[in-house]
C-alpha cells in the first residue's frame, strides 16, 4: 500500500473525494468481523481538476457485489439526474371530465 501512496505522490495525483456513502467495500463476514472500507477512489492531477472543477465522485448503492458502484459526474449532470420530483396535486377541474373516473381505475 505504501508503494501505491508513493506512486500517487510521485505522479502528483490528488484524491477527488466523494459524496454520499462513506465506504465502497464490505468484506461480507457477518460473524462479528464485518469490515467496511473506502478502497475505491478517483485520482487526478491538479491540472485535470482545474480543467474539470465541477467533477464529483458519487458512491452509489449496490446490491449484487461487495463493492459499491462509482459514478464520476459533473455537477450539471448530477443535477439533471437527481432532479427533485414535483409532488402530484389533484385539480378539481379534472373531476368535471367524464373520463376522470375511468382513468383513475385504469391507473
Amino acid at each position: 500500500m505504501q508503494d501505491f501512496r508513493n506512486c500517487q505522490d510521485f505522479c502528483g495525483f490528488k484524491d477527488l473525494g466523494y459524496t454520499s456513502l462513506p465506504f465502497t467495500k464490505c468484506n461480507m463476514q457477518f460473524n462479528g468481523s464485518l469490515v467496511w472500507v473506502r478502497l475505491d477512489k478517483a485520482l487526478a492531477t491538479v491540472d485535470w481538476i482545474l480543467k474539470f472543477p465541477s467533477i464529483c465522485l458519487h458512491h452509489l448503492q449496490g446490491l449484487s457485489s461487495d463493492h459499491k458502484p462509482l459514478w464520476l459526474a459533473s455537477d450539471d449532470v448530477n443535477a439533471r439526474f437527481y432532479q427533485s420530483q414535483k409532488p402530484f396535486r389533484s385539480e378539481a377541474m379534472w373531476l368535471k371530465d367524464d373520463r376522470c373516473e375511468d382513468m383513475v381505475h385504469l391507473a
